[in-house]
């Protein structure tokens, strides 16, 4: 539906980078700083704002992305409201509580049990559905309020303290996934995850023995421990002499992939045949007597039975 980037360090309108159209005057002093992502507009809490030319409604499913670097406020702050400050979606509620929320004026003022942090940047996910607004925060859900909030967005950024670098107004809810997406672009997450092998990268055992895999373990620079998310390709056959391949991959929340790691398992036949005689050794028989020799088995951990073949 709309999406600002607060990235003209000249311009006296706020452009929307979609195709709808939604542009902004600014209204009062901002100033143009660098941002996490790209330039951003710094606002004071002095009642400087934008002011769209076009209002954005928020209806039945709707979603807002904020990339912001909160400040402390005296009272409380603004990320987005309506034309006559009837609805407003706060980043700091009503009186100095510090949690993030939004207030129908003349009804009531909402809350989570949650501040987003201070002096630092942080990325907002506030999405609608089935009557419920949920809160996300640098990824995590922290928390919802069971609310039908719909209004349209007029302005941007009144009584805000700290810098606004990227706003995007979604007209559909948007599902973790989608958000985990949007989170990952904030943090500019492109390094791969590092797959650690356990163990030998080279094993040689005996067929028809039982082959236990070492296993391989996973560390990723923002997801932390990815050990329980590696995939792991094993098709020993400990049944039949051959060289096999382990193979151990996984990928982040960011969609980065990890160098696939191998592991080579030689299955190797080394073990001789075992020949079992049947009957009596020794066997005692009458001189001039007929001699019927009882044979004997062979059995070998590769090929199985060779009583056929013995000489």
């Amino acid at each position: 539906m709309a999406h600002w980037k607060f990235n003209d360090s000249s311009a006296t309108e706020l452009v929307d980078a979609t195709e709808n159209g939604n542009n902004g005057m600014i209204s009062g002093q901002v100033n143009y700083v660098d941002g996490q992502i790209d330039g951003a507009f710094e606002f004071l809490n002095n009642g400087a704002k934008v002011i769209l030319e076009s209002s954005v409604p928020l209806r039945e499913e709707w979603s807002i992305s904020a990339v912001l670097f909160r400040r402390q406020t005296p009272n409380y702050s603004y990320l987005v409201n309506d034309f006559d400050d009837k609805h407003s979606i706060r980043v700091e509620q009503y009186n100095n509580t510090e949690k993030v929320g939004f207030t129908k004026r003349g009804t009531d003022d909402w809350k989570i049990n949650y501040s987003i942090p201070v002096d630092e940047w942080s990325h907002v996910v506030i999405t609608k559905q089935n009557n419920t607004v949920d809160f996300f925060v640098n990824n995590i859900l922290r928390g919802s309020i069971n609310y039908d909030l719909q209004f349209d967005i007029s302005e941007i950024g009144q009584y805000f303290n700290g810098i606004l670098d990227d706003l995007k107004i979604y007209g559909v809810h948007l599902d973790n996934d989608k958000i985990s997406v949007l989170y990952n672009e904030f943090i500019n997450d492109n390094i791969k995850p590092v797959i650690t092998l356990l163990g030998d990268a080279i094993v040689t055992i005996e067929v028809g023995t039982t082959y236990t895999d070492a296993g391989a373990t996973a560390t990723d620079n923002y997801d932390g421990d990815l050990t329980s998310s590696i995939v792991t390709v094993n098709n020993v056959d400990t049944s039949t002499v051959g060289t096999y391949t382990v193979t151990y991959d996984v990928s982040d929340t960011s969609g980065n992939a990890a160098d696939p790691v191998t592991r080579t398992v030689n299955v190797v036949d080394t073990t001789a045949p075992v020949i079992t005689l049947l009957g009596d050794n020794p066997m005692t028989i009458e001189v001039g007597s007929t001699f019927t020799d009882p044979g004997a088995t062979a059995l070998d951990a590769g090929d199985g039975d060779l009583t056929s073949s013995i000489v």
